[in-house]
């Protein structure tokens, strides 16, 4: 595999997205699914980090890595596997693939305890959201939602669950909201 062919591949796909889907996101993504795979001998960690890569694009530029991959020598059958994990790697997928499963977690989980928090502030203020509208929309489609598919990773996202809870409680406080 040549990461960097990759990368270089991606990178015009996402040079337009925000701080927090950009290629950054990509390597967030891939540096946990990385250290998810350890726990998973039989995962494809070739399929997992094509996968991350198409992640952001999946849904808008499937021809396109098509076309990349067979440029690349994959075989059919493996370019599905990859199209089906990155599928699986959205936050409201249920994953079919152990491959999927990693990258849906890695996703759910990338940045720490604190970044699903910063995050939203982040992508709000790049939306143009007013900090309420952030937090209204924190409130309906984050907090309490989300899944993971591997239980291992089930008491890490209760952690940071309760912790944007909690800071979203606060900051409603301190605003009087």
């Amino acid at each position: 595999m040549d990461e960097k062919n990759l990368r270089q591949f991606c990178s015009p796909h996402y040079e337009s997205k925000d701080i927090m889907h950009n290629l950054c996101h990509i390597d967030r993504i891939i540096r946990l699914a990385k250290k998810m795979c350890e726990n998973h001998a039989d995962a494809e960690i070739e399929t997992v980090i094509f996968g991350a890569y198409f992640h952001g694009l999946v849904d808008n530029s499937t021809d396109d890595i098509q076309e990349y991959l067979s440029s690349i020598n994959i075989v059919q059958s493996k370019i599905a596997k990859i199209l089906q994990a990155s599928r699986d790697s959205q936050i409201n997928s249920i994953p079919i693939s152990l491959e999927g499963s990693i990258l849906h977690d890695a996703h759910l989980l990338e940045g720490g305890k604190t970044f699903i928090v910063t995050k939203c502030l982040v992508t709000g203020t790049a939306r143009g959201q007013s900090l309420t509208e952030t937090i209204a929309y924190m409130e309906k489609n984050i907090i309490g939602n989300g899944k993971v598919s591997l239980e291992e990773n089930a008491a890490t996202l209760d952690e940071r669950q309760l912790y944007a809870k909690e800071f979203i409680r606060e900051l409603k406080n301190g605003l009087n909201l």
